[in-house]
């Protein structure tokens, strides 16, 4: 969680502490991916539920997220975000095989997630009524 503030104010010396110790794919997600997610769709899905989100283009109003509607979103969100960061990294390896490098999977995953994990930490403005989700 702190490396994603680290990435935000002072990215070149935290990818390069990155780079001198490198991560597990399980690390990767168990310590740093899965977290960010779970709290920023947390934060996310709870302000929907308490505070609102604005609905309507012409006439604007404010609605409250009811429960089984926030665990479908929070659910999808979660699991199309998870998905889109696994099958990413498998892309983004076949993308840096057209430049004649070989990464491995492990460097790719690390490399979308640590890049993703700042998108993922904002999701939580979501939780104020004027930003759209």
């Amino acid at each position: 969680m702190i490396k994603v503030l680290l990435l935000i104010l002072d990215p070149d010396r935290t990818w390069e502490k990155i780079q001198q110790n490198p991560p597990t794919v399980t690390s990767v997600f168990f310590t740093y991916l899965l977290p960010l997610l779970l709290l920023g769709t947390g934060v996310e899905i709870w302000g929907m539920m308490e505070l609102g989100y604005d609905k309507g283009t012409i006439v604007e109003r404010r609605v409250k997220l009811d429960q089984d509607l926030a665990n479908k979103y929070g659910g999808a969100q979660v699991v199309l975000a998870l998905l889109a960061s696994v099958v990413g990294a498998v892309l983004f390896k076949k993308v840096t095989e057209g430049f004649h490098t070989r990464h491995n999977y492990k460097e790719t995953f690390a490399t979308l997630a640590y890049s993703l994990g700042p998108i993922y930490l904002l999701r939580m403005l979501g939780a104020l009524p004027g930003v759209n989700t």
